[in-house]
């Protein structure tokens, strides 16, 4: 099979070519209409939340201000997913180096993330964690015990706070990260490949 072609080569060869154009359209539909989804979730299950959380931090109002209007503006969350696709699509027409190096910063930048995170949870107990959040959340809430406030008024609104540690929580999450990583593997699958083809 040749080593470039995607999805159409191996449903084209094993079932019928006609089969392969049509899974391949559909696969290409399908990763063209899931931009949408993932700019969304970009802006406000990343940036949103990233904003709110050095806003408070640094108690900068600006970044608090920004934070809460981009998660209930729409039109400021389409408009900055769509800086987010032109940049990123700026990225891949730049050239396969430049694409490289990006990757490589955010790959070391998310390992360096996970290690001090790591470090942070193995050095330090349960009850050191609650006592810096009620350090951090007293001035902003005036409860002297803002933990357990939060797990309480989660309670109150119907949030099951005691499911334990049941290891059939962790498959929806695998699943997650599985679904998320075809993005990566379809790369490999058409660009790598085919960049590479003369020498792997």
């Amino acid at each position: 099979m040749p080593r470039s072609g995607g999805d159409y080569v191996f449903v084209g060869r094993i079932l019928h070519p006609v089969a392969g154009i049509v899974s391949s359209f559909c696969f290409t539909a399908g990763v063209l209409g899931s931009a949408a989804a993932i700019m969304l979730f970009l802006v406000t299950g990343a940036l949103v939340p990233s904003l709110s959380v050095i806003g408070l931090v640094t108690e900068s109002s600006t970044l608090l201000d920004w934070g809460a209007t981009l998660g209930s503006s729409q039109g400021w969350q389409f408009a900055v997913g769509v800086v987010f696709l032109v940049l990123v699509t700026a990225l891949a027409a730049a050239g396969w180096k430049w694409s490289l190096r990006v990757q490589n910063v955010g790959f070391v930048l998310a390992a360096l993330g996970l290690l001090v995170t790591a470090i942070v949870v193995l050095a330090n107990s349960g009850e050191d964690f609650v006592t810096a959040f009620n350090s951090f959340a007293n001035p902003i809430t005036g409860d002297a015990n803002s933990y357990q406030g939060v797990i309480d008024a989660a309670a109150k609104a119907g949030v099951n706070t005691d499911i334990g540690s049941d290891f059939s929580n962790t498959w929806p999450a695998f699943g997650a990260v599985i679904g998320f990583s075809i993005y990566a593997f379809y790369s490999t699958n058409i660009s790598g490949e085919v960049r590479q083809a003369g020498t792997w």
